[in-house]
């Protein structure tokens, strides 16, 4: 069984003078959510943010700005025209749209070319790759309008592939529960008083959100052994990037991984015992200082060679 862990993602924010985002009510955000071809299963709110726990990874709509991430073959772009064309592009301040290299691109509806072009037509901006095309790499967009983020504003990505040791047991078992995953994960003991919403799915995989406020931090896992993949998530700014990086990477164990930051300030660069740095990137886009790096173990590990299913594309 083969799911693409790789995601999409598009974050806006709105002018001050619009009526809170959160105002629009459920009815709305699943009208957005159904045109990536993802449904909500379930919501927690706190005093600023409202996480819709997605079929397909997470949405989080504070009052003037969203974030929604979404994998598998969604159609993310679709939800992000939807969502430009209701609140009207006039409207909209900032917006960034993301594309992780996915195992299998033949596979989706389309490429992050096909969803630039859509895009220019309503929000014009500058497409980017992050990352070198015969490697892991990212690919973004956003809008050309000037902007400048709020003071402390900051993202941070992880991207994980490979999970090893008690991580790869405990998810890839098919009678997990969201608990048992959770008293794994012990998350809550490093990012406390967090509001949780998680859900296992059948037979394998696994999606949380957590916010504290205004914060938010999310996880999705597709654990199958061809493409293992996790994603993490947050905002949280009390903590530096170095320590959550190594709180995250040690409960996963990957063999590889991807961070991305997008910081307001400058974006003090981290370092992983026994991984070694790849090649990065470090540029400023839209407002933010980014900064895009692969770590990945050094040793070589050898396993048998991959028979490949052919498939017969005469009647296609």
């Amino acid at each position: 069984m083969f799911f693409e862990g790789s995601e999409k993602k598009f974050e806006l924010s709105v002018n001050d003078g619009l009526p809170s985002l959160r105002s629009k009510g459920r009815s709305f955000w699943s009208a957005c959510v159904e045109k990536s071809c993802a449904q909500i299963l379930s919501v927690i709110s706190s005093d600023s943010c409202d996480a819709y726990l997605l079929s397909e990874s997470s949405l989080f709509v504070w009052d003037d700005r969203v974030t929604m991430i979404t994998c598998g073959t969604t159609k993310l772009c679709d939800a992000a025209l939807f969502l430009l064309n209701e609140l009207q592009p006039v409207n909209v301040e900032s917006f960034f749209y993301e594309r992780k290299n996915e195992y299998y691109p033949r596979k989706q509806s389309s490429h992050f070319n096909d969803d630039v072009a859509c895009l220019n037509k309503v929000f014009p901006g500058t497409a980017y790759r992050l990352g070198e095309a015969n490697e892991h790499h990212l690919y973004l967009y956003h809008g050309d309008k000037l902007y400048e983020p709020p003071a402390q504003d900051r993202v941070i990505e992880i991207l994980m592939y490979g999970l090893s040791g008690e991580a790869k047991d405990i998810f890839n078992c098919i009678d997990n529960c969201a608990k048992k995953i959770r008293n794994y994960m012990q998350l809550d003991k490093v990012f406390a008083d967090f509001q949780f919403d998680d859900y296992a799915f059948q037979p394998i995989g696994y999606s949380c959100n957590a916010i504290r406020g205004s914060e938010y931090y999310t996880i999705h896992v597709s654990p199958q052994d061809e493409g293992a993949y996790v994603s993490f998530e947050t905002n949280i700014t009390a903590q530096s990037a170095q320590e959550i990086t190594e709180n995250v990477v040690n409960v996963f164990k990957p063999s590889c991984f991807d961070i991305i930051q997008f910081d307001s300030k400058k974006i003090v660069d981290i370092s992983m015992e026994n991984l070694v740095k790849k090649r990065g990137v470090r540029d400023t886009i839209g407002g933010y200082n980014v900064l895009y790096k692969t770590y990945y173990k050094p040793d070589i590990q050898y396993g048998k060679a991959e028979v490949i299913k052919i498939e017969d594309n005469k009647n296609e």
